[in-house]
């Protein structure tokens, strides 16, 4: 499983669970959105850009 599957699984358990406001379904919605659309960054990535960044001081 992706990525991407593991997250939209974990999203739709949560939704089941858990009463949300309507501001929350709205950032879930656009969370979605955004995911499907690419803009992410794998927590792997992540980790290497702040080393990165820790590194640089």
């Amino acid at each position: 499983m992706t990525t991407i599957e593991l997250k939209k699984v974990l999203i739709h358990r949560i939704t089941e669970i858990i009463s949300l406001t309507m501001e929350q379904r709205n950032e879930i919605i656009a969370s979605k959105k955004e995911i499907e659309q690419g803009l992410y960054i794998e927590h792997e990535q992540l980790d290497k850009e702040v080393a990165r960044w820790l590194n640089a001081s």
